[in-house]
């Protein structure tokens, strides 16, 4: 097809299902820079220095900002090899965030994010420099001028779904999750400093939202049993059961990704990242999720666990306002095992730890080739192999030499892409 009248070479469906199985493994570096960095933030946020100021809800907001830049520019880079693609790349991704900032406060979502960077890298992977930045940032920065001019209509219906779960943590709970990923905090908004959640009578004013009655009252209400406790459940218990079902099958990047991604959920009670990469490791097992934090949510308010916090559910607030301890931790163990459990089921239910990450074209130049053992490495346009008679001559195009295969310069491109 022809961008701007230079010929751009459309990349095949193969290599772009390839490329969305692999973000699981591209965002691993992103994930643990962006969690020790925003755990530093958060940590620091603790300082006197900075408690006077809302240096901990600053650092939040711009949390998927940070992961965003860092994602789409390691992504580029790592598949283009080309320093200048990334730089462009993460140009137009801020200045497309900025535009959507400045015109309604807003920036966007991790999950928003990634779709960003997987179709810049559909661009710069197959454009040249220049035509990939320009489409790059005018179709971005319409999408961020679209979103802007939608916004009101969003809030709109945000407020018009918020009604019709008001009132109901299980449900606040469960989808407010997803919801942070996919879209925002505006639902978090609605529940924790509106009268979707809760209004009250405090020292003759009226308070509302759940986070603003519990900083306002001086003996926590049922609402903090309701739309707060199960937050705990859900960024300390759940993160570390489905940590410890699926570490073992993790590959060593990813094993780190998700440790830091755990520290900063358990530690700044962030749960933000953690669960973006199971969402790019396994829906499913994010699907099981988030059907235990709505038990969580209802098991709290069921027992009436009035634990809250002033900012993030962190380690450091749940120690701080804790209520009937022993059963918050009773059920925060019981939860984590459940998740663990869970986790596992959905895991060998699915085949999700052995499902192969090649496409089928490429598995299938792989098996004629006698399988990925027998392919000992590629250089100078010809494979190396262990077993020469393992090779399927009868349906592959090539010219053997003792243990040196030649392919086609098609064949030997694929699997330069495709096999480490």
């Amino acid at each position: 097809m022809y961008i701007f009248g230079k010929t751009v070479h459309t990349p095949c469906m193969d290599d772009f299902i390839f490329m969305l199985k692999k973000l699981k493994y591209n965002a691993s570096y992103p994930a643990v820079f962006a969690s020790c960095g925003l755990l530093v933030m958060y940590l620091l946020s603790r300082v006197k220095v900075f408690s006077a100021v809302p240096f901990a809800e600053k650092v939040s907001a711009l949390a998927p900002l940070l992961f965003g830049t860092v994602f789409c520019g390691f992504v580029i880079y790592s598949t283009c090899k080309s320093a200048k693609k990334a730089f462009c790349a993460v140009t137009s991704f801020l200045c497309s965030d900025m535009l959507l900032y400045c015109a309604c406060g807003a920036h966007f979502s991790l999950l928003f994010g990634v779709a960003v960077t997987a179709f810049f890298w559909l661009v710069f992977s197959k454009t040249d420099l220049l035509y990939a930045f320009v489409t790059a940032l005018a179709v971005s920065s319409l999408a961020a001028f679209f979103m802007a001019l939608l916004y009101e209509n969003y809030t709109d219906l945000v407020r018009t779904f918020a009604l019709r779960i008001s009132g109901r943590g299980a449900a606040f709970g469960a989808v407010g999750n997803a919801f942070r990923l996919f879209i925002g905090d505006y639902l978090d908004m609605l529940f924790y400093h509106k009268s979707f959640s809760a209004t009250v009578a405090v020292d003759g004013s009226i308070v509302t939202g759940a986070l603003d009655i519990f900083n306002s009252s001086k003996t926590p209400q049922h609402s903090a049993a309701q739309f707060l406790a199960g937050r705990y459940i859900a960024t300390i218990f759940i993160p570390s059961g489905i940590f410890a079902a699926v570490f073992r099958h993790l590959k060593n990047e990813a094993i780190f990704a998700f440790a830091s991604a755990l520290a900063l959920s358990v530690i700044a009670g962030d749960d933000r990242i953690f669960y973006l990469l199971l969402i790019l490791y396994s829906p499913l097992i994010y699907v099981g999720a988030v059907l235990i934090i709505f038990i969580s949510y209802t098991v709290c308010a069921f027992i009436d666990i009035r634990t809250g916090f002033e900012v993030m559910p962190s380690v450091f607030e749940m120690l701080s306002h804790l209520d009937k301890p022993v059963y918050f931790f009773a059920v925060g163990v019981l939860i984590s095992v459940l998740s663990y459990f869970v986790s596992r089921l959905i895991a060998a239910r699915f085949s999700v730890f052995s499902q192969n990450e090649l496409p089928r074209d490429v598995l299938r130049l792989i098996r004629k080739l006698g399988g990925k053992n027998n392919i000992l490495k590629i250089e100078n346009g010809t494979v190396q192999v262990a077993n020469p008679n393992l090779i399927d001559i009868l349906t592959l195009d090539c010219e053997i030499r003792q243990n040196t295969v030649a392919l086609t310069p098609d064949d030997i491109d694929t699997l330069r892409k495709f096999v480490d």
